[in-house]
């Protein structure tokens, strides 16, 4: 009986640890951003969400214009409030002509 009891109390205990705090808002707005870079095939660096609604896109100089083309639309699409700011990706070389 003494086992029996002592396996349900440490069967219990178990289960505190599962509650899961909610995302706060900045959490919630990355993941959505997160996703679309996933889907689009952009790394997730190009999306750099700043506070909760401030967003810098920058991406690479290499990149190809369909996966940015498509991160685009896919925001357009989310409707995230979000103020978006582009980063330039222009490569200046430091040699003299």
């Amino acid at each position: 009986m003494k086992l029996a009891f002592a396996v349900l109390f440490v069967a219990a205990g178990g289960c505190q640890g599962t509650e899961t705090k909610p995302l706060s808002l900045h959490d919630q707005r990355q993941a959505a951003l997160n996703q679309i870079a996933d889907k689009c095939g952009v790394p997730r660096s190009t999306f750099d969400l700043v506070g909760d609604e401030d967003l810098h896109i920058q991406a690479r100089a290499d990149e190809k214009y369909e996966r940015v083309e498509c991160a685009l639309t896919e925001l357009k699409r989310s409707n995230l409030p979000v103020k978006m700011g582009f980063i330039g990706n222009e490569y200046y070389s430091n040699e003299v002509e």
